[in-house]
């Protein structure tokens, strides 16, 4: 087939712009956007389908970016990418590269970007000697090449123009119909992997046979006048090729019968009501001002309102009602980021969702679309603290506002996300006291902290013990103990035991008891406890011993709890026949999560 000529006449409502080349005239209306020149050919690209200027049908597969048509430094070309099938690439926006300086990229909802910052047209403007016109049916640009070439681009629908001129000095996939697809992959543009082919069930709810019929409309008396001037067979081809496999929503049903009809409209051919044929109503330029991140499409939604969704590839990576990315537990604040794309792909409305507490919403991110949930101590927003097994569990529930009124009209939604201490069954450590503290890194599942514990010459803990410090028999000193990385408005570290040895390990058969049950030992009237409890530290005082008949060092070995704070409820009651310490009701009664610390003083 040669390439479709069409030769049109000046409309009496066009504007006309001079070139020293020739003269190119757009009427206000894109669907009747031509040059006024004898002759020029004609590329559609939409749905999967790249149509040439000799009516050749190239089906694209996969989700890359091809060159559409080059020339003297000028490239046009059109990235196709996944939608709402992962196994279906559609023609998604347009990349015009000038000398590899200058990228213009055209994308749904007449969204412009130069360069990676969004271009802002009123009406027009000039970009790299390229002239962008824009209105809510579309955006056109116009290459000033030899031939000059102008595109049209309406949100799902590319067609691009070349005035009479010598085609072959033209390359891309709208040139030449014998040229392979693989070879017009944009290396630069194309992401890694977009050559995946991907596999997916059918979609029951597409009727084949239905589309079939609904793309040979192009075949009725209604374009019957067009037919000896454009070839219908290519866009019923693409139509089919299209609608077989993609679901009818966003516009795409209709957009080879809009092509067809504009292609028809250049040749100033009138055609007859193929609307009511086709019941193809009238739209503007698809998902008009509307902004979707990269991981989004812009479609239509139940009431034909443009929406974003998750294109298929991304969602699929999300199973089991994940809804977004795993919960982050960073310096005491937990943070769950949820995706919008996929809350609307369940009718949930982001608006209504909440933590707890009703009064701590998300925040989403006008760019990513991330929508994003945060507590922590300050602010717990209801969470609600569990011990489980060797965890202090805190969590949180992402939910919907309480409903309100006779009727329901979508599914509650509940997601519980959580962040937890722990500590490990043991860990020791023995330094002479010289050293002065012990610090012991927990690195406890999602959030951290540290233990430490340092000694002192004094109750205040102003005069550390250093290496310096020589000890003798009977002096007293002050233990301190310290757990740094908690929120102290949540939790408490209580010390449960501490003991000496005159071994370095733990669990020694001789060990000398100073600090039972979260209390002073009773039999030694040296000790004295404080704080035990009230906060993440505490401390204590003894009087330094060495075990009879032994001159080795001796070792002081603590085991620590952490305590999640109701009421006072941690704090310890010592003295008496009445010594006990309180526990909390929500901890089921279970041994509370510990772990030990241990240092040493000697000669």
């Amino acid at each position: 087939m040669s390439p479709i000529q069409i030769t049109t006449t000046l409309p009496t409502n066009a504007t006309t712009t001079a070139t020293s080349n020739a003269t190119t005239t757009f009427q206000t209306n894109p669907t009747s956007t031509a040059p006024t020149t004898s002759s020029f050919s004609l590329c559609t690209v939409t749905g999967s389908a790249v149509i040439d200027v000799a009516g050749f049908v190239s089906s694209i597969s996969h989700h890359c970016v091809y060159n559409l048509l080059s020339l003297s430094g000028f490239e046009v070309l059109g990235a196709f990418q996944d939608k709402r099938r992962k196994d279906l690439s559609l023609f998604d926006h347009l990349i015009l590269r000038i000398n590899k300086k200058t990228k213009i990229v055209i994308g749904p909802g007449n969204r412009i970007e130069t360069n990676g910052s969004p271009l802002n047209i009123s009406s027009q403007k000039t970009v790299g000697n390229v002239t962008i016109t824009k209105d809510i049916n579309g955006v056109t640009a116009i290459l000033p090449l030899s031939s000059p070439v102008s595109i049209f681009f309406n949100g799902n629908t590319a067609q691009i123009y070349i005035e009479d001129g010598d085609l072959s000095v033209f390359n891309g996939l709208c040139a030449d119909s014998n040229t392979s697809i693989n070879s017009m992959k944009s290396t630069t543009f194309s992401v890694k992997g977009c050559e995946t082919t991907y596999k997916q069930d059918n979609d029951s709810s597409i009727n084949c046979g239905a589309m079939t019929q609904h793309c040979n409309a192009l075949l009725d008396n209604s374009f019957s006048t067009c037919h000896s001037e454009i070839d219908p067979e290519p866009y019923i081809t693409a139509c089919t090729d299209t609608l077989c496999k993609y679901p009818d929503k966003d516009h795409v049903k209709c957009s080879l019968h809009e092509a067809y009809a504009r292609a028809c409209s250049l040749r100033n051919v009138t055609l007859g009501n193929w609307r009511q044929v086709t019941r193809c109503r009238p739209q503007p330029a698809l998902c008009l001002d509307t902004y979707c991140s990269s991981h989004e499409f812009c479609g239509t939604d139940w009431f034909g309102n443009p929406a974003c969704f998750c294109r298929a590839v991304f969602a699929s990576a999300f199973v089991n009602n994940t809804f977004g990315e795993p919960t982050m537990c960073e310096n005491n604040t937990a943070t769950v980021t949820l995706y919008n794309c996929l809350l609307a792909g369940r009718g949930i409305d982001h608006s209504k969702l909440h933590l707890n507490d009703p009064s701590c919403s998300g925040q989403l991110d006008p760019v990513s679309h991330k929508l994003t949930f945060e507590f922590d101590g300050k602010t717990s927003c209801g969470s609600v603290m569990t011990k489980q097994n060797k965890k202090v569990i805190i969590k949180n529930n992402v939910m919907t506002e309480n409903a309100t009124g006779m009727v329901v009209r979508h599914d509650q939604f509940d997601l519980e996300f959580s962040c937890f201490y722990t500590q490990p069954e043991v860990k020791s450590m023995a330094l002479k006291i010289k050293d002065s503290s012990v610090v012991q890194k927990i690195q406890a599942g999602a959030w951290n902290y540290s233990l430490s514990m340092k000694t002192y010459l004094d109750m205040g803990r102003t005069k550390p013990i250093t290496q310096n410090t020589e000890l003798q028999l009977d002096q007293r000193v002050w233990v301190e103990l310290k757990a740094t990385g908690l929120d102290s408005n949540l939790l408490s570290l209580v010390t449960e035991s501490c003991w000496a040895t005159k071994e370095p390990t733990f669990n020694a058969s001789l060990r000398y008891n100073l600090i039972q049950n979260s209390c002073s030992n009773p039999a030694d009237k040296t000790i004295e406890m404080k704080g035990n409890g009230r906060s993440t530290w505490n401390y204590f005082a003894f009087n330094v011993f060495k075990f009879s008949g032994d001159t080795s060092d001796v070792y002081l070995h603590c085991k620590v709890e952490l305590c999640v704070k109701s009421k006072d409820l941690c704090t310890q009651v010592c003295g008496g026949k009445s010594r006990r310490r309180r526990r909390m009701a929500s901890l089921y009664n279970e041994e509370l999560t510990s772990a030990f610390i241990s240092m040493a003083w000697g000669n």
